[in-house]
């Protein structure tokens, strides 16, 4: 007897039953049910995060029950039985999390994503330039800030409107105006400042 669980419905338990032949017939049974695979989906929210945000819980898990686990094995504060995130006491990088289902093998499934915990950029200094005279070409300021973000620059200190210019130097745009012309400069990395 060859049973194909792929090809059988999810359910049971089914009796199969074992008749032999000949002048002493004998018989046994055995009982099978069969498991459906489990659903490992589940997600989050979002996968970026900032390092101030609050702790965060899975938003849809298929199959409850679960294990969570994360590579590589540390920096990421995770709860393996709910998979909730502790975002703060994280350490900022890029995570896989992984589900893995209640079943045991074979029915048993896993699926990952991944997350990722965001630096705070580190605040720009800028190189203050010196005065110039009407008509002198204007050469660059610098600001400082290597890691973790870029410099975005801006001619109001609302940070309204598109930056005029994003990088470590700026020009600004001649000619300049006699009097004091002030420029601000903000360091961010995807959604923080």
């Amino acid at each position: 007897v060859t049973i194909t669980p792929g090809s059988s419905t999810v359910g049971g338990p089914y009796i199969v039953y074992y008749v032999t032949n000949g002048q002493c017939p004998d018989s046994t049974t055995i009982s099978i049910t069969i498991t459906s695979i489990d659903n490992p989906f589940f997600k989050y929210t979002k996968t970026s995060y900032c390092p101030y945000e609050a702790n965060q819980l899975p938003d849809s898990i298929a199959t409850a029950g679960g294990t969570f686990s994360i590579n590589p094995g540390s920096g990421l504060v995770i709860n393996s039985t709910t998979g909730l995130l502790n975002v703060f006491s994280s350490t900022p990088g890029t995570y896989t999390v992984t589900y893995t289902t209640p079943n045991t093998p074979p029915c048993q499934a896993v699926s990952s994503v991944t997350i990722t915990i965001n630096n705070i950029p580190n605040l720009p200094t800028v190189t203050a330039p010196p005065p110039y005279c009407e008509g002198d070409a204007i050469a660059g300021i610098v600001s400082a800030n290597t890691s973790f973000g870029t410099n975005l620059w801006y001619d109001n200190p609302f940070l309204i409107g598109f930056p005029l210019f994003g990088g470590l130097t700026f020009i600004p745009p001649s000619p300049l105006p006699v009097g004091v012309t002030s420029y601000w400069v903000v360091a961010t990395n995807f959604s923080l400042t």
